[in-house]
Formats: C-alpha cells, sequence, structure tokens
C-alpha cells in the first residue's frame, strides 16, 4: 500500500496506527472544506472501523457540498453493507447541493423568457 498523504504534506507509512492518527488529524481540521479533502484522501487507506469513523464525521460536516464530497469518496470505498449506510446521507447532502442550483438555472431561464 503506498503511503497516505496527510494535510501539510507529510507523508505516513501504511501502519494502523499511523493510519489512525491521520484519520484523528483529519477530523481536528477547522474549516469544512479542508475537512472533506482529508477524509477523502484517507477514504482509499482506511479499514471498516475508521471508515465508520470517517463517515461518522463527513456526516458531521454542515457544508453539503463538502459533506457530499467526503461521502462520495467514502462510498467508492465502501463495501456492501457500507454502501447501503452511506446512500442516503450521500443522496441528501447531493441533493441539497443540487436543488438549489437548479432553482437558479430554473428563475435564470424564466428571467431570459
Amino acid at each position: 500500500m503506498a503511503p497516505v498523504q496527510r494535510p501539510g504534506g507529510a507523508r505516513l507509512a501504511p501502519r494502523p496506527h499511523r493510519r489512525a492518527e491521520a484519520l484523528a488529524a483529519a477530523k481536528a481540521i477547522g474549516y469544512a472544506e479542508h475537512r472533506s479533502r482529508a477524509l477523502a484522501a484517507l477514504a482509499p487507506h482506511l479499514d471498516p472501523a475508521q471508515r465508520a469513523e470517517a463517515l461518522a464525521a463527513a456526516k458531521a460536516i454542515g457544508h453539503e457540498e463538502y459533506r457530499s464530497r467526503a461521502l462520495a469518496a467514502l462510498a467508492r470505498n465502501a463495501s456492501d453493507s457500507e454502501g447501503r449506510e452511506l446512500m442516503p446521507p450521500l443522496l441528501d447532502a447531493v441533493g441539497a447541493v443540487t436543488r438549489p442550483n437548479a432553482l437558479v438555472q430554473e428563475h435564470n431561464a424564466q428571467a431570459a423568457d
């Protein structure tokens, strides 16, 4: 397994305790966009228990777009049972992001007529 790129540029060896440290660091990031990116980058390297922890952290991201990015990355690396758990919050987050965009496009189309 390749080393994990940690926020700030440090590379981590593929050891479970190092992945746990990286996950803890990602969860502690205050800015939602950066936390989302860090969780997404870690997703392929996490074991099932760590993915569950990352899922909880991703669900707690308040910004819909950033939450959907983290959830999508976790979904790409999920087992079937994890995927079933991921789908409802992922669809909610994606819907929250696309709904306002669709309303704006509809409004702009009506204004152009």
